[in-house]
């Protein structure tokens, strides 16, 4: 587990993620195909794949993609191979 703080960089805006507060959920995926297959249908419910690196430094390399909503809201989902 992960826990970050910043300060708020966007006074006044309703939602943004550098404001305090929740910034996303991270899920753990069991299975390169079932990671492969959430990204795909992501954009059929609603979501759309946020351009990150291959691999995530806290995660100890595994293999991360992040999703947003369109009002900004984020998951973080975590295959990590054994």
């Amino acid at each position: 587990m992960a826990l970050e703080q910043s300060p708020d960089m966007v006074p006044g805006m309703l939602y943004s993620r550098f404001r305090p507060g929740l910034n996303h959920l991270a899920f753990r995926v069991d299975g390169e195909a079932t990671l492969a297959s959430i990204v795909r249908d992501a954009a059929d419910h609603g979501w759309a794949e946020m351009a990150t690196g291959d691999l995530h430094p806290i995660a100890g390399g595994a293999d991360v993609a992040y999703l947003e909503d369109r009002d900004g809201f984020e998951v973080e989902l975590v295959h990590a191979a054994s």
